[in-house]
């Protein structure tokens, strides 16, 4: 895991490190310059990136450029560098920071204002790469003035773009745009990363991101109190659950899952068939027993079991006592929601089953709306729950079905994911799992973690399905809730990755995830073992 920090936080641990405990500010700018010239470097390559048009600002993200363009001279490079800003404008580190430039040999242009910029651009001169060091993490709003036409100058003549920190232009901490915004090739972020880089539409202007070590002392950051993380690719293996040698289908667990109505038999097949490929021994599908048949002749490798029906041919309340009369003391865990239907007798039913299922359970999909306007009856779970009884959930709401829980609308979700899943998963004491680009795992102690993999390819029908599956399935061989939610969001998105990788960036539909599930298992086995 790798901390992911607001601009606040990051000025928290700057502050630190240099009132606190003594480490100068411009020896943390002479580190993070020089980290920026060698990822530069090393992304474009020496021979492609000679001619470099550095372009700063007044600020301390402009001392950072200006100490990148003194190593990038160093190691044979051609830097040019400019400035959007008049020289009498610039922060006391940038201005040593400049001095050291010139003494390297290097000169400066200053743009005094709007106009300057705007005839730089006209008639630019011949360079490779540009490196954007206009704005930093502590800017907000649109940029304005000679910066904006710097950004807008360096967006349109199309040469690969690095950025320091942040593209400028971008809102560190949301992600937000509020203008224009530059759209660089690769970002080198100092220090820690920045929340805003893995958030839309930052995602989608950042290129590569790299993390540069600019030397900040580690009791720095650990005084800013991070909440937030990016996952990792080498975190997925330890989440695996792991199998002994002797292991049959009972050690593996027994899942249950929930759902199916009038038209919507393939949800509960999909959850079955990915839970079945991550490693269930055994998988029920408990469904309205009128369709059972049909979920029989889908299903090969899973078991059905017919439960009472409502009229409209979903799930009847009383479906819930017939669960707990079913084999209930050997199940390991429940899936519930795939294709249930939001009539209110499965809204019942599912009300039910929260109250008493005593596992872990997932609770997805149509589920989730039996609760709109109730979210506190989601917190009678696990230690000090109000009935005692039930065990622990993992809830996995799209953006709409959060704003059911929410009590707020799909736009202001998606603008404020991160702290959402943090808050709400506190609140509740559950797991949430709040999917969308990117999808963001809260935890009941109040923490968030983001994941990176997967992409637009998951953007079809029934993926939600594999996704409540693949957790389920993660459930029942024994994960903690926490664990088979990052290891079955991170798989979700590794399996489309795949596909991509594979097959193209278009085509895929749900059935192609599970597929693909016992190759993306052998990689994640190998990187455990490596």
């Amino acid at each position: 895991m790798i901390p992911l920090v607001r601009a606040d936080q990051m000025r928290d641990i700057d502050r630190t490190a240099i009132h606190e405990m003594g480490v100068p500010a411009t020896k943390l700018m002479e580190a993070a310059g020089r980290a920026v010239a060698e990822a530069v470097l090393a992304h474009f390559g020496a021979e492609e990136a000679r001619r470099i048009l550095v372009v700063c600002g007044k600020g301390n993200n402009g001392g950072d450029g200006f100490v990148a363009a003194r190593h990038l001279l160093a190691a044979g490079s051609q830097p040019r560098v400019v400035v959007a800003a008049a020289e009498t404008e610039l922060s006391p580190d940038a201005r040593t920071m400049a001095a050291a430039w010139r003494s390297a040999g290097g000169s400066i242009d200053f743009w005094a204002d709007a106009g300057a910029a705007m005839r730089f651009f006209q008639d630019p001169p011949a360079f490779d790469v540009a490196l954007d060091a206009l704005l930093g993490t502590g800017s907000s709003g649109q940029p304005t003035g000679v910066v904006l036409e710097a950004i807008r100058g360096l967006n349109r003549l199309g040469r690969p773009i690095a950025s320091i920190d942040i593209p400028s232009g971008i809102d560190a901490d949301t992600g937000a745009m509020p203008g224009v915004a530059v759209d660089a090739d690769l970002t080198v972020t100092l220090g820690l990363p920045k929340r805003g880089l893995w958030l839309f539409p930052a995602r989608d202007r950042v290129g590569v991101v790299e993390v540069a070590d600019i030397g900040l002392p580690r009791e720095a950051s650990l005084a800013a109190d991070v909440r937030d993380f990016l996952v990792q690719d080498d975190d997925a293996p330890v989440w695996l659950p792991a199998w002994p040698r002797g292991a049959h289908k009972g050690v593996r667990g027994r899942l249950l899952v929930l759902g199916g109505s009038e038209g919507l038999t393939g949800a509960p097949c999909l959850a079955a068939a990915a839970a079945l490929r991550v490693g269930a021994g055994l998988v029920t599908v408990g469904a309205p027993s009128s369709l059972t048949d049909i979920l029989a002749a889908k299903l090969t490798e899973a078991m059905t079991l017919p439960l009472p029906q409502a009229p409209a041919r979903c799930l009847a309340p009383e479906a819930a006592t017939a669960v707990e009369a079913f084999d209930a003391v050997r199940l390991s865990a429940a899936v519930l929601g795939p294709g249930l239907s939001r009539r209110e007798p499965a809204g019942a039913f599912a009300r039910a089953m929260v109250a008493s299922f005593d596992r872990p359970m997932v609770v997805d999909a149509d589920a989730l709306h039996a609760f709109e306007n109730q979210p506190a009856l989601l917190t009678r779970r696990g230690p000090g729950a109000l009935d005692g009884a039930a065990g622990p959930l993992v809830l996995t709401p799209h953006p709409g079905e959060a704003a059911w829980l929410m009590g707020k609308n799909a736009r202001e979700i998606d603008a404020n994911r991160i702290d959402l899943a943090r808050e709400w998963s506190a609140r509740l004491k559950q797991v949430v799992v709040l999917k969308g680009a990117p999808t963001v795992i809260g935890s009941p102690e109040g923490e968030a973690f983001v994941n990176p993999t997967g992409g637009p390819l998951l953007a079809t029908g029934g993926t939600g399905d594999v996704l409540a599956g693949l957790i389920g399935g993660l459930l029942a061989q024994g994960a903690r809730p926490l664990d088979a939610a990052l290891l079955g969001v991170w798989l979700h998105g590794f399996l489309a990755d795949l596909f991509e990788e594979r097959r193209g960036p278009r085509g895929l539909i749900a059935g192609d995830l599970i597929d693909l599930l016992p190759v993306a298992l052998a990689e994640l086995v190998e990187r455990g073992q490596a």
